[in-house]
C-alpha cells in the first residue's frame, strides 16, 4: 500500500530539516491528523484529503491530495526563543517558508534540497511510483489564541501491472 509510505516519506522529509525542527518544542514530531489541542505549539500535521482513482487498462493510479497545517500560538508562552522573532506570525512564517521549500531557488531541473514543493517521494519498497509534490494552494483559519495555517499540495502516485 502506497499511502502508509507517503506518509513516512512525508515525516521524515520534514524532520530531517533540522531547520524546520528547530521552531518546534523539543522531541517535537510531524504527526498524522493530529488536533492541536492535545500537543504543544507550533505543530505541524498531515492528513490526506482525498485519493483518486484515475486508472487505465494496465496501469493503478491515484491523485493524492494531502494538506499540512501549522499551528502556531499568536504570542509566545512556550515557543522556542529565535532571536529577533517574537510574534507567532514570525515563526509561523518561516515555518512555512521550510515547508514550501527551496524549489525556486534551484536551476532548472535540480530538486529542492529541503520541503515538499517538487521533491518526489521514494515510496520504497511499495511498488508504487510517485510524480513530484506540487503545492496547489495555501489558507488560513486563525482562532484567536491560535494561528493556522493549511498548504495543500498533491502528488500522482502509480503503479504498472505486470
Amino acid at each position: 500500500m502506497y499511502l502508509p509510505k507517503l506518509w513516512t516519506n512525508i515525516a521524515d522529509r520534514l524532520e530531517a530539516d533540522t531547520t524546520l525542527m528547530g521552531y518546534m518544542p523539543t522531541g517535537a514530531r510531524i504527526m498524522n491528523d493530529v488536533n492541536y489541542d492535545d500537543a504543544d505549539l507550533p505543530l505541524v500535521s498531515y492528513n490526506v484529503v482525498s485519493d483518486t482513482a484515475n486508472d487505465a487498462f494496465r496501469l493503478r493510479s491515484r491523485e493524492v491530495s494531502f494538506d499540512i497545517h501549522v499551528y502556531v500560538e499568536r504570542f509566545a508562552k512556550n515557543r522556542p526563543t529565535v532571536s529577533g522573532q517574537d510574534s507567532g506570525f514570525d515563526v509561523a512564517s518561516n515555518i512555512l517558508t521550510r515547508i514550501l521549500g527551496d524549489w525556486p531557488a534551484q536551476s532548472y531541473g535540480t530538486a529542492p534540497t529541503y520541503g515538499l514543493d517538487r521533491w518526489t517521494p521514494a515510496l520504497t519498497d511499495s511498488g508504487w511510483v510517485s510524480t513530484i509534490v506540487e503545492h496547489k494552494a495555501s489558507r488560513e483559519d486563525h482562532s484567536r489564541e491560535v494561528l493556522h495555517w493549511v498548504l495543500e499540495f498533491r502528488a500522482i502516485i502509480s503503479q504498472a501491472a505486470v
